[in-house]
């Protein structure tokens, strides 16, 4: 018989056996430390399958057996994760105020992501306030390539992250979209000399966006906040006042974050 989660209702083996491990990982979060008993008791589950779904963990970074004693706890791969998480509250948490001012200055959508690596996250969105308002999906992974935001990724970036240039997969998102290699990399240093990077309808025809990079006190890339709009309202080469206005508030984002805690 399957054994019946918390989660909800009996699960089949396979589900039933990822939910053990979530309740492992759970359970090991909240604890400083703990011994197989003593999780397998709490979980209701024995202690052979608590033991081989802990060395799993082990093995991945997401546990750590104590030197002395059969107790486990938390590994620093669920550390990482935690901070990911906790990072991208405070960055939306200090964002939001200057995000909601520069929408009642500007009256484009106003954008937040997250960048982790390689990857930049929609975190936040705020819809603008003009004739024509332009809807963005928060949890959308933005291409490097096509994205005001990840042209600026690619350009302030690790060193490692610059070199994704040459394993990009690069669609044509549109016929403005960037598809050759030397041309996208003459674009990325012109971002970086700049300051600023827009995509005018390389993803969206009849689209724009203008971004600008917010940084860690270590000078980090951590995020990218950003201006859309109907190409009307955002031009192929945005105002004086829109690049003042974005990489303005992008640089009050870098400062507060620098303290935040």
């Amino acid at each position: 018989m399957p054994r019946r989660s918390p989660h909800g209702p009996d699960v089949r083996p396979g589900v039933q056996a990822v939910l053990l491990v979530l309740e492992i990982i759970e359970h090991l979060a909240k604890q400083e430390s703990a011994g197989v008993t003593e999780i397998a008791r709490a979980l209701g589950s024995t202690k052979a399958r608590v033991h081989r779904h802990l060395r799993t963990l082990v093995d991945t970074g997401y546990a750590v057996q104590e030197a002395v004693g059969d107790r486990y706890r938390a590994g620093p791969r669920l550390t990482v994760l935690a901070e990911m998480r906790m990072s991208e509250n405070v960055l939306v948490k200090v964002a939001r105020p200057i995000m909601q001012r520069l929408r009642e200055a500007m009256g484009h959508t106003i954008t937040l992501a997250k960048v982790t690596g390689s990857v930049a996250n929609m975190v936040d969105a705020l819809q603008g306030n003009g004739l024509i308002n332009i809807g963005v999906r928060v949890g959308l992974d933005l291409p490097l390539h096509a994205n005001a935001g990840g042209k600026l990724v690619l350009a302030f970036g690790a060193p490692e992250v610059s070199a994704e240039i040459d394993r990009l997969t690069l669609e044509a998102y549109t016929e403005h979209t960037i598809t050759e290699r030397g041309m996208l990399r003459a674009e990325i240093e012109r971002v970086r000399q700049q300051g600023w990077a827009n995509a005018p309808e390389e993803f969206v025809i009849g689209v724009n966006a203008l971004s600008a990079p917010i940084f860690d006190k270590s000078h980090r890339l951590i995020g990218t906040l950003g201006l859309v709009n109907s190409i009307q309202f955002l031009g192929r080469r945005p105002t004086a006042e829109q690049i003042a206005n974005v990489t303005e508030a992008a640089e009050e984002i870098t400062r507060h974050m620098a303290v935040a805690r």
